[in-house]
């Protein structure tokens, strides 16, 4: 992905789209070797312009983020990069490329993963994101952590249709929201209520928010049911 968006492919976003306004997506390769060595152990195929992202903020997003490829896979079932981009509208982003995936970091406001956490308890306490166990890791890791929810949402679909679903992949958002919602709902007296509003956005949005807050320490019914889908529905 160096010199732009996969040589001019158009990135196709795997959430809510029309408040990101992404330019300058990849770039040349990341000069830290420390940093690629990293990003290549989590299973990334490509680390490109992220040099102003700082050392430690790729550090912890690249822990955060091998621990939960551990545990589900996603980025090694589909060849995933991880890249800067400049823009607004996002702090993170995922997307699909061709017959890959991508997560895009902005270079300003993932720039600084502390900073980043201080912004995301703000948006924890208005009920627009969904809630942590208010630990600096946690809500440090919140972002990459919602995007690896895309990822992995991404990759189920990808499974699903090599495996003969003929659905599409809209359908196979909603059957997995309707199939969530009836577990938080009917098994841990789930309310609407405790989805976030960023939750609410569309299928995509609910699975990526529900998969964040089954992640970070203090799920709720939507996390747990969450969970409970996952055990499920496994690529590993």
């Amino acid at each position: 992905m160096t010199g732009g968006a996969h040589g001019g492919e158009q990135v196709r976003m795997m959430g809510r789209s029309s408040g990101v306004h992404a330019r300058n997506v990849g770039g040349a390769p990341d000069s830290r070797d420390g940093v690629v060595t990293l990003m290549s152990q989590v299973g990334f195929t490509e680390v490109n312009g992220t040099d102003a992202i700082g050392t430690q903020s790729m550090s912890a997003y690249a822990q955060q983020l091998g621990r939960l490829e551990r545990e589900y896979g996603a980025i090694g079932a589909v060849p995933t990069a991880i890249v800067g981009a400049d823009g607004s509208g996002f702090y993170a982003a995922a997307g699909s490329v061709g017959d890959g995936a991508v997560l895009m970091l902005n270079r300003q406001s993932a720039g600084n993963a502390a900073r980043m956490a201080k912004a995301h308890a703000a948006e924890e306490r208005s009920g627009f994101k969904m809630p942590t166990d208010g630990r600096l890791t946690s809500q440090a890791g919140y972002t990459v952590t919602h995007e690896y929810g895309h990822l992995l949402q991404n990759a189920l679909y990808q499974r699903a249709k090599a495996n003969g679903y003929n659905g599409t992949e809209e359908q196979f958002r909603a059957g997995a929201k309707r199939a969530i919602t009836r577990k938080a709902v009917g098994t841990y007296g789930g309310r609407d209520s405790q989805l976030s509003r960023y939750g609410h956005y569309n299928t995509a949005e609910f699975f990526a928010e529900a998969f964040a807050n089954s992640q970070l320490g203090r799920p709720n019914a939507f996390g747990k049911a969450m969970s409970d889908y996952l055990r499920d529905h496994r690529l590993k």
